[in-house]
């Protein structure tokens, strides 16, 4: 849903409130999460050959993994990426407290306030993230 559905949901539907399921909460972050992953990688990758190509693309794939299931080469792997590209690192570790919040918080307005202090660690961070808090909050910033 884009601002200009939630608005005209807003004029039509008075009193209605929008909700955003689990499931397209989750698939819109990691949407955002992937086209920023790969903003933040393009010109890293280009200058790589062939080889180091197919090897970036191993830890590209231990980067959308579980940490926990992650074999220690994997996680150095990973931990020397993150040298080469520091906002990668940021980026990892917003998504695991995005799936720590989708996990464990216990209910509904916990998990919208651990998602406002998220919110504005991103901030903090410049990782541009936008277009999943438009879509999920209609834009609105609430402290």
């Amino acid at each position: 849903m884009g601002s200009a559905y939630l608005a005209a949901c807003a004029t039509r539907l008075k009193g209605s409130r929008a909700v955003t399921d689990r499931f397209h909460g989750a698939k819109k972050f990691n949407e955002v999460v992937d086209t920023l992953r790969k903003n933040l990688t393009r010109e890293y990758k280009a200058k790589l050959n062939q080889a180091e190509r197919k090897a970036f693309r191993t830890q590209m794939w231990a980067f959308r993994r579980d940490p926990t299931s992650l074999m220690a080469e994997e996680q150095q792997a990973l931990e020397a990426l993150f040298k080469k590209i520091p906002a990668l690192k940021e980026l990892y570790q917003v998504r695991l407290r995005f799936k720590e919040i989708f996990d464990t918080a216990p209910n509904r307005t916990t998990a919208e306030r651990w998602l406002r202090q998220l919110r504005r660690e991103i901030e903090r961070l410049g990782l541009d993230l936008s277009p999943f808090f438009e879509t999920t909050t209609g834009g609105r910033r609430r402290s």
